[in-house]
């Protein structure tokens, strides 16, 4: 390759300092370069020179970052300016229809805390598994169902869109994503969960919507959760424990 070629193909990725870059349109800029001389060998070791050299980074997933060789920029600031961007592009297409973010980081985002997590999760119609987001982070993706029928639809009706950033995202409801924290929180996590359930309950205990967590009962959903908010509800606010305690006497049957 002669040096001549990889200067213009530098040259035309610069217009991107600062900015994502696909693969597929890198590949396209080579392509407008080399034109006959345009191999997949080739273009594969121009890929090379440009993340050895450092006029990209790697984000995987088929995204790049584009910088300047002397531009001092670490992961972190990387993450920090570009994760809700990608995300927003990944669950998008990964998850073509309507989707969600649940639990932990729902609560937070409603709580004003917009750290990024290493694992975000997504609760969707039919898609499960985990795929890489950017560097270290990842997308954990979840589907809800009962009795073999799907309960996306249901769930979906908690849930509220909301702008980070100019990012529109979906997150659940307080009360729904509450739930999903005492279903699915890590041993390490449970403190900082429960501490921050038992802050939004004081917080908000005037505008608590009951009315979400007896639907959730109906459908045999987060019964031990329900159950468990109970508890924690004791310590906050005396009027949402009755509530959750009526309730529950309600719908006994169906829980564990």
């Amino acid at each position: 390759m002669k040096n001549e070629s990889f200067q213009i193909i530098i040259t035309k990725i610069w217009k991107y300092r600062w900015k994502i870059i696909t693969t597929e349109k890198i590949r396209e800029l080579i392509e407008q370069t080399m034109w006959d001389s345009y191999t997949t060998n080739r273009m594969y070791k121009i890929f090379y020179y440009l993340k050895n050299r450092w006029y990209i980074i790697d984000l995987k997933k088929n995204f790049y970052y584009v910088k300047l060789p002397e531009d001092e920029i670490n992961e972190e600031y990387i993450v920090d300016r570009l994760y809700r961007s990608i995300l927003n592009k990944q669950i998008k297409s990964l998850a073509k229809w309507k989707r969600y973010i649940w639990g932990l980081k729902a609560l937070e985002i409603a709580m004003g805390i917009y750290t990024t997590p290493d694992e975000i999760l997504i609760v969707n119609e039919n898609k499960q598994g985990i795929e890489n987001l950017i560097l270290e982070k990842k997308i954990l993706f979840k589907t809800y169902s009962s009795k073999k029928k799907n309960l996306f639809a249901f769930f979906h009706k908690e849930t509220q869109p909301t702008i980070i950033e100019k990012e529109k995202i979906t997150i659940a409801l307080p009360e729904l994503a509450i739930l999903e924290t005492l279903y699915n929180t890590s041993t390490i996590q449970k403190n900082y969960s429960e501490d921050l359930i038992k802050k939004w309950l004081r917080k908000n205990k005037k505008s608590f919507n009951i009315n979400i967590i007896e639907r959730c009962l109906k459908e045999n959903k987060h019964n031990s959760s329900i159950n468990r908010l109970a508890e924690l509800a004791e310590n906050v606010d005396y009027e949402i424990a009755k509530q959750l305690k009526t309730i529950i006497k309600k719908y006994w049957y169906l829980l564990n």
